[in-house]
């Protein structure tokens, strides 16, 4: 609760949407594949193709998409579990629109 980013329940509710989103875009591959160079190539398009399918589901244009952008900051073997893969994504969230300032100059 430090910040607006963890405070803030749509926030919140965004982002567990849209972790359920990614979870399930991996789930065809978890326990049915090698960790090899071409599965961590497919696991980075997963990354993209599952962005693409967030961004791009239908919205209003008040609320907007639900993922702007996001930074794939880690895609590799655990160093100590072998069979497991980290991947590490920093997200770009829309924030709600809590306050407006309107001003008006005359002359």
């Amino acid at each position: 609760m430090t910040s607006e980013e963890t405070r803030e329940d749509s926030i919140t509710s965004n982002l567990d949407s849209i972790s359920r989103i990614y979870r399930e875009g991996f789930d065809d591959v978890i326990g049915r594949g090698n960790l090899t160079p071409d599965m961590l190539e497919l696991l980075e398009g997963r990354v993209f193709t599952s962005f693409k399918y967030i961004h791009n589901l239908p919205y209003p244009r008040i609320i907007g998409p639900q993922m702007l952008a996001y930074e794939l900051l880690e895609l590799a073997i655990d160093p100590i579990l072998k069979s497991k893969v980290r991947i590490r994504i920093r997200p770009e969230l829309p924030m709600p629109l809590n306050d407006l300032d309107i001003f008006f100059y005359i002359g």
